[in-house]
């Protein structure tokens, strides 16, 4: 028996199986072309975030490091007690081997410390996280100052700390967040 060498002749299942993959092959292409226009600059980019020392910090909730190190994570849904208008200040710094990682969120209230502690021990019992240490009122000069702790797992803490001075309608408010979830 010999085989036809005239392609245009083919017949049965050989000539089926070839339409078969000439119709799947633009499938077969656009993924890889996908990954190359997508994969590639999106590893570059994260190559280059993981490769910075130190910590990220910046300014407001409108931005893509906004975006790309708090929107989702825990420190967001914490988020923000009555701020003021000026903006809200992070420091952001990912983990590294042992070290959880930690955002660091600062601004300017208009509600009291105590009311701002109260507001952050509400949302950590929410989120399911246990309130570990709750400072009294302090007063040291001029200031009135507040602090909490909430612990959500090992080495994943929430530290909260509110003061305002006695002449000032605004509270100044800082919490760190240790864990980058």
């Amino acid at each position: 028996m010999t085989e036809n060498a005239n392609p245009e002749t083919e017949t049965g299942e050989r000539a089926e199986r070839r339409s078969r993959l000439a119709g799947c092959a633009p499938w077969l292409v656009l993924p890889g072309i996908l990954l190359v226009f997508l994969g590639i600059p999106y590893a570059l980019l994260a190559l280059a975030f993981w490769s910075v020392e130190g910590s990220w910090d910046f300014e407001g909730d409108r931005s893509f490091r906004y975006w790309s190190f708090v929107s989702g994570k825990r420190v967001e849904r914490l988020g923000v007690v009555a701020p003021t208008d000026k903006p809200v200040k992070y420091s952001v710094r990912g983990s590294d081997g042992n070290f959880p990682g930690w955002a660091i969120v600062i601004y300017e209230s208009k509600a009291a410390p105590d009311a701002v502690i109260d507001a952050y021990a509400k949302r950590c019992e929410s989120l399911k996280a246990k309130v570990t240490e709750r400072g009294a009122p302090e007063r040291k000069e001029d200031k009135i100052s507040v602090s909490l702790a909430c612990e959500f797992e090992d080495y994943h803490t929430a530290e909260f700390q509110a003061e305002r001075k006695s002449s000032s309608s605004i509270s100044d408010v800082a919490l760190r967040v240790w864990g980058r979830d």
